[in-house]
């Protein structure tokens, strides 16, 4: 076994090995795949058998010198054709084990999930689940040990403010960001990896006080509804003085309103919205159920003072108006009923009884005779007496420029805006004229019998421009080959994560078409573009793949990921 390894291995190992150990930030390492029989060989050393031949003992004195600092667990995965294995060497604080030079060491055997129809498929799913949950255990425990060594250097009255600080950012919806400075090395790491610790809280919480833990438990009700989200930006270095700013952002997130969250908050909002205005209605009657004056004949007079006056108009044709009467203020009522009586008739402060007015779209009388025949288009303003609930009067006004520029201003581009202004006016041609008369017509709506067109054919303004009639944009959907390759590369993305690779090389049988191309540049774009936008994913892709992804990219803020083809696109 001793003449297959290398001294260049032996020498390497070591060298990988003694960092690792006199690094007390790092408490555990994960050496790449390798043979059995090197596994062996490791595994001897750790366990100072005299026996071995070719071990020079004075070789390994530092590595056996150092390791006594520390407890130590050794583990040991071995793949499913029992050729190859990985080595895992786990740190232990000497307060949880008692015995410094204890060296635990344990074998795991990993199995590969291969295709075979013969097995069923319950079994599959709850082997796959078991490696997952598996996956994810040994994940938060790893992010742990490495992450530890932080909160120990820190002392705990500034976790306290520090974490304090953060709660009463996401509490006060005027902030939108907060600026840590002055800070040490240690310290802005700490607010640099803190969302990854908040979401391993449950493992951070035997290394903290009782008070920071509560703080936690209370951010975790903040971000519970799921209304916002923090980002954090890099460190900046002050030149001069060496230290650190640390900059919290807080994001809302944007959801659909058919979401069940939104739904609930809706609902919410009617209740309030319904008890304010039954709240208002009550105080109204409140103010004005005083004295026993007769108001009908005062109700009466109202309604034909209103149907005499020149003006009839209201600016919110919408909502209910109770009209003003001298220096009254105008009170928002449901029904002429809530107001049963009044105090005094002349005195500004109280309310005073009238007939309430449904107005539609309507406009001043008095308008010019050129206004009038440059607006063709009518509307009508209808006033109804609410307490009988008949028609009182019927005026014809005319549409004028503002009519146009409230409807279509706010939806429509100033071109539309134009075209609508222009359909609105007929259009005089003597030549069309003289060619309608020719043919027959004089006067009247087109068509054989008189019933065919009687006013400009007004276009569909919501379909897309130089489109044509009738055209609908098509949905784009994906193929199955591009969700595919999507879930395939993300999930190399997070082998790369956990393996601590850089760089990674995938190959593919078949060449990349420009579509999948594209659905990768789109879903890497995503993923870059974290912090300057809401993430979202292109439909069909493995949704649980591709939040694993965003979660380790907001976990290291200055990554970004680029991708390059081969020649032949493979």
């Amino acid at each position: 076994m001793n003449d297959i390894i290398t001294e260049s291995f032996k020498v390497q190992w070591l060298k990988m090995t003694l960092k690792f150990v006199n690094n007390h930030n790092r408490m555990i390492i994960k050496y790449p795949k390798m043979p059995l029989s090197h596994i062996e060989y490791l595994k001897n050393i750790f366990y100072k058998h005299e026996c071995m031949n070719d071990v020079n003992m004075s070789f390994y004195t530092p590595l056996w010198k150092a390791m006594k600092t520390f407890s130590w667990k050794i583990i040991i995965n071995v793949s499913e054709n029992a050729n190859t294995g990985q080595l895992i060497i786990e740190k232990i604080s000497n307060s949880t084990v008692q015995e410094n030079d204890k060296v635990d060491i344990k074998v795991n055997s990993v199995n590969h999930v291969a295709d075979n129809s013969s097995r069923p498929i319950s079994k599959k799913l709850t082997s796959k689940q078991s490696n997952e949950s598996q996956k994810k255990e040994t994940n938060d425990r790893i992010y742990f040990l490495n992450k530890r060594g932080i909160i120990d250097s820190l002392s705990h009255s500034f976790l306290q403010k520090s974490l304090q600080k953060i709660l009463d950012f996401i509490s006060t919806e005027a902030e939108a960001s907060v600026i840590f400075t002055d800070l040490a090395p240690k310290e802005a790491r700490f607010l640099e990896n803190f969302l990854g610790i908040y979401k391993r809280r449950d493992l951070f919480k035997t290394l903290m006080s009782p008070v920071c833990n509560d703080i936690l438990n209370k951010m975790y009700t903040k971000f519970k509804d799921k209304t916002l989200k923090l980002e954090i930006g890099g460190a900046k270095i002050n030149k001069k003085t060496k230290k650190r700013e640390v900059t919290f952002i807080k994001v809302p997130r944007y959801v659909r309103p058919t979401m069940p969250r939104t739904l609930n908050t809706s609902d919410i909002n009617k209740n309030e919205q319904t008890n304010e205005i039954r709240v208002s209605l009550e105080n109204i009657k409140l103010d004005v159920t005083m004295n026993t004056e007769n108001a009908q004949t005062r109700l009466l007079r109202s309604i034909e003072r209103v149907l005499n006056s020149p003006k009839l108009y209201s600016d919110r044709p919408d909502n209910d108006i109770v009209l003003e009467e001298n220096n009254t203020k105008n009170i928002k009522v449901q029904s002429i009923e809530n107001i049963e009586e009044t105090t005094n008739f002349n005195d500004p402060s109280t309310v005073e009884e009238k007939s309430a007015l449904l107005c539609y779209s309507g406009r001043e009388n008095e308008t010019k005779d050129s206004e009038k025949e440059t607006s063709p288009l009518s509307s009508t303003c209808v006033v109804f007496d609410k307490v009988n609930g008949y028609k009182l009067k019927e005026n014809t006004k005319d549409l004028q420029h503002n009519d146009i520029e409230e409807n279509f201003i706010e939806y429509w581009s100033p071109r539309i805006v134009k075209l609508a202004e222009d359909l609105s006016l007929p259009v005089k041609s003597e030549k069309g004229l003289r060619i309608m008369q020719r043919m027959g017509w004089s006067g009247g709506a087109l068509g054989p019998h008189g019933n065919g067109i009687s006013e400009p054919i007004f276009p569909a303004l919501d379909q897309k421009r130089r489109a044509g009639l009738g055209h609908k944009p098509e949905k784009s959907v994906l193929d199955q080959s591009e969700i595919d390759l999507c879930n395939f590369v993300l999930q190399n993305l997070l082998n790369m994560f956990k393996d601590n690779v850089s760089e990674v090389a995938i190959q593919r049988d078949s060449a990349i078409s420009v579509k999948e191309s594209k659905c990768l540049s789109v879903t890497l774009k995503s993923l870059n573009d974290r912090f300057h936008e809401d993430v979202t994913f292109l439909e069909g892709i493995d949704r649980n793949l591709a939040n694993e992804a965003l979660e380790q990219m907001f976990l290291e803020p200055n990554t970004s990921i680029k991708i390059a083809f081969s020649r032949d696109n493979k």
